[in-house]
C-alpha cells in the first residue's frame, strides 16, 4: 500500500514582516499508529520542483531564509479494523522562537483534508485503497 503524505508549506514569504519577531518556527506532524498511539515526526523530504527521484530530508524548521521549502511527512496509512476505513486524522504542533528568545506553543488535530493556519497549509495525499 501507498504511504500517507502530508505536504506542508510555510506560509511566510521570506520577506513577509512577521519574520522581524520569529527566529525560527519547528514542526512536528503526528499521525495515529498501530498501537493507538499517535507517531510524531519532525524530519521530513524536501519536496524540489527537480525531475528525478531524489529525496533529501531536513528538520521541520522555518526561518526567512528557509521560508520557501515545501516539506513532505510520509506515514504508513492505518484502517482500524473496526472500521475498515483510512484513517485520515492528524495532528501538528508549533513551536515557536521569537527573537526576544520567547517560545510558544500551539498542538492542533485536524478531522480530515486540507487545513490552513496562520503559519502553515497542510495537504495530505491520501493512499488509494485497493480491495
Amino acid at each position: 500500500m501507498e504511504p500517507l503524505l502530508i505536504e506542508v508549506q510555510c506560509l511566510l514569504a521570506p520577506g513577509d514582516y512577521r519574520w522581524e519577531q520569529i527566529e525560527s518556527v519547528t514542526l512536528e506532524v503526528g499521525y495515529p499508529g498501530l498501537s493507538g498511539q499517535t507517531l510524531w515526526k519532525h524530519i521530513a523530504w524536501v519536496q524540489k520542483p527537480a525531475t528525478g527521484f531524489v529525496r533529501s530530508f531536513a528538520h521541520a524548521i522555518w526561518a526567512r531564509q528557509t521560508a520557501e521549502s515545501v516539506l513532505v511527512f510520509e506515514f504508513m496509512p492505518l484502517i482500524p479494523a473496526e472500521t475498515g476505513k483510512l484513517e485520515k486524522k492528524y495532528s501538528y504542533r508549533i513551536h515557536q522562537v521569537e527573537i526576544d528568545g520567547h517560545l510558544s506553543r500551539s498542538k492542533i488535530q485536524v478531522a480530515d483534508g486540507v487545513h490552513r493556519d496562520d503559519l502553515f497549509l497542510f495537504t495530505p495525499r491520501y493512499p488509494a485503497l485497493t480491495t
